[in-house]
């Protein structure tokens, strides 16, 4: 058996109703797959008035020296002091002690955003300044929450359009560097083009239009 770290981060309405932000737990299991079934349904028994008011939890395997919550019980303070870094659990800095959700209200700069994230803001929203207020920016993570955890069969055609101009936009790195005026000028361009396209566009047909 290995032991998994989960975490489960509240959705951004399921706040206002009094979810807790974010849950952390230790799991001991087979494989990634059986954790994240372990952890659907220790949350619905912790908290049954909340188990659909979270996303998809993110799981990785525990690692000697790093640091992770109790084996087989939610932490609810242990998300506040730590934070998940792509890979492990790392340990907030004072600064950072109030992480998680309160990022959202602590950042006001689009360009300080993952790319990714800022090419929602823009392509979602037609954001044309840097200025981001936290709302717009939690319906953008929450959207593209949705977006990683939808299956690709069966998702509507705006949100598949939406997955493959994304996809394009953080292929091409150079744009990284543009400002925000600039990336709402060629997302518009991107679907001006795609409007003129008699087949669907697809991420190679974005790419190449990009790159132009």
């Amino acid at each position: 058996m290995t032991i998994f770290n989960g975490l489960l981060e509240a959705k951004k309405g399921a706040l206002k109703n009094g979810a807790i932000p974010a849950l952390a737990i230790a799991i001991d299991a087979p494989n990634k797959k059986v954790a994240e079934n372990i952890i659907i349904g220790k949350l619905w028994e912790a908290y049954p008035d909340h188990g659909d008011n979270y996303f998809k939890p993110k799981i990785w395997e525990d690692a000697p020296g790093q640091p992770r919550p109790g084996v087989g019980e939610f932490d609810e303070t242990f998300a506040t002091e730590h934070s998940f870094d792509g890979e492990k659990w790392v340990v907030n800095s004072p600064a950072d002690s109030d992480s998680g959700s309160a990022d959202i209200a602590q950042v006001n700069d689009l360009m300080k955003l993952p790319a990714r994230e800022r090419f929602a803001a823009v392509l979602l929203f037609s954001h044309d300044a840097n200025e981001v207020d936290s709302e717009l920016l939690a319906q953008t993570r929450e959207y593209l929450e949705m977006l990683d955890n939808s299956d690709t069969d069966s998702e509507d055609e705006v949100d598949a359009f939406n997955r493959i101009v994304l996809d394009a936009m953080v292929a091409c790195k150079p744009i990284e560097y543009m400002h925000i005026a600039g990336l709402n000028n060629l997302v518009h361009a991107i679907l001006a083009s795609c409007d003129t396209q008699e087949q669907n566009p697809t991420s190679w047909t974005i790419s190449k239009f990009i790159k132009k």
